[in-house]
């Protein structure tokens, strides 16, 4: 029982068929231009054959010149329409008979031959594809070769011409394919070129954009091909930050505006983050997740991330005074031991784990609107720098009773130290 091929099989049997490569027509398609010089060329020389051809009285090849003429100039046409395949067989079928009847002809020292190193040259510089044909259109080229050198080096030719002629025409056709193989050489070194800078651009375009859903050193592991990121840090700090009643606040916004909002005032939040060399892990609707000291480990964990939120007090603030808006939030810390690690093969994302996480969370939900609660073991790693009052004991959910902490600013002392 027979089986029908895939859709996409399929389609490269067609194209297979039609003897069809489409190409785009850039100048900077290798393909493309490589066979549109090699048509030029091949159409110009020739025609230029044609004169001479019939003026040597050879009028066989001169007809076998106006042909050869036509057929390039209707190559450079279907190139122009993208037919690479086609027309680069095409031309190499033509160059292969048309030189091995110069050389019967007219003679090996012509130096039509020497052509035949083009038919080795080209399909191996325009096609990325189509092996099997590349080698053999190579391997006809070279058995062409060397059978016209083992049969008709010293055969007399059937047109006899002058020893001078013969010179001038081997010093004519060598300098011209040395000049087409400098041409193409020059024309796939030229592209080769732009396609590595064009590849280094888009990889770091890449690697800006992965910077921006990964933290960096993460970034740098996974280029090195570390198949599992797994971090354990046994001491970070967490912080939590959501937008007080904020369904509410959604339904008085249509969802582009409400997007707006949230993206204008999470991108403050972004720079705020990477003004303090801080980590961002993700953002789940309004809620808004931050990381001290993962997965690079810093001694200030706890500090850097108390500057973070009162700033960003300080920036919802100037944002509600900006917008028109009166948008609350509450911010929770705590800080202890996590695991992090990145989970998934597509739409990476680098997240953390463990009960710091969860009891940053439930610190967060325990805030007063506009203010940062934190715990004792976020407390002990803040100095005098900061003004923390005491709110009490809060029962935390699988964790028990646990005392905890308003975050209310920075001294006097250290806030005009950093304004100054």
């Amino acid at each position: 029982m027979s089986q029908s091929l895939p859709e996409d099989t399929r389609g490269r049997r067609a194209a297979w068929m039609r003897w069809q490569t489409p190409e785009d027509r850039s100048p900077n398609n290798r393909a493309y231009l490589i066979c549109k010089i090699a048509y030029l060329f091949g159409a110009t020389v020739h025609g230029a054959w044609i004169i001479l051809f019939f003026m040597l009285d050879i009028s066989i090849l001169g007809w076998f010149n106006v042909g050869s003429t036509l057929l390039f100039l209707f190559l450079l046409w279907l190139n122009e329409r993208g037919h690479v395949l086609l027309t680069s067989t095409l031309a190499l079928c033509e160059v292969v008979a048309h030189q091995a009847c110069a050389v019967i002809f007219i003679g090996w020292d012509a130096g039509f031959q020497y052509y035949l190193g083009l038919s080795l040259m080209l399909p191996f510089l325009i096609q990325p594809t189509h092996l099997h044909l590349k080698i053999v259109f190579a391997c006809l080229a070279a058995f062409t070769f060397i059978y016209l050198d083992m049969n008709w080096r010293k055969v007399e030719p059937i047109y006899q011409l002058s020893p001078l002629i013969l010179t001038r025409l081997g010093i004519i056709n060598t300098s011209l394919t040395a000049l087409n193989i400098v041409t193409w050489t020059h024309i796939f070194n030229r592209n080769a070129e732009r396609a590595k800078v064009l590849a280094m651009t888009e990889r770091r375009k890449a690697e800006r954009l992965l910077c921006n859903i990964l933290p960096a050193s993460v970034v740098e592991r996974l280029k090195n091909n570390q198949e599992v990121i797994a971090d354990h840090v046994d001491e970070a700090t967490i912080l939590f930050a959501d937008l007080v009643d904020f369904t509410r606040v959604a339904s008085e916004f249509a969802p582009r505006d409400l997007i707006e909002l949230l993206n204008e005032l999470f991108s403050r939040f972004d720079d705020l983050i990477e003004s303090f060399g801080l980590e961002k892990i993700k953002t789940i609707g309004d809620a808004y997740m931050v990381a001290s000291g993962v997965p690079d480990p810093r001694t200030d964990h706890a500090e850097v991330m108390a500057r973070l939120a009162l700033a960003m007090l300080d920036e919802l603030r100037t944002y509600n005074q900006e917008r028109g808006f009166q948008l609350d939030i509450r911010i929770g810390l705590h800080s202890g031991p996590v695991v992090g690690g990145v989970i998934g093969k597509k739409r990476l994302i680098y997240d953390l784990w463990g009960d710091t996480v969860n009891i940053a969370a439930r610190f967060q939900a325990q805030a007063t609107i506009n203010g940062i609660h934190i715990s004792e073991a976020t407390r002990r790693y803040l100095g005098s720098e900061f003004l923390v009052a005491e709110r009490g004991v809060f029962a935390v959910k699988g964790k028990g009773d646990m005392q905890s902490y308003s975050l209310e600013g920075r001294t006097a002392v250290q806030a005009s130290d950093q304004t100054a």
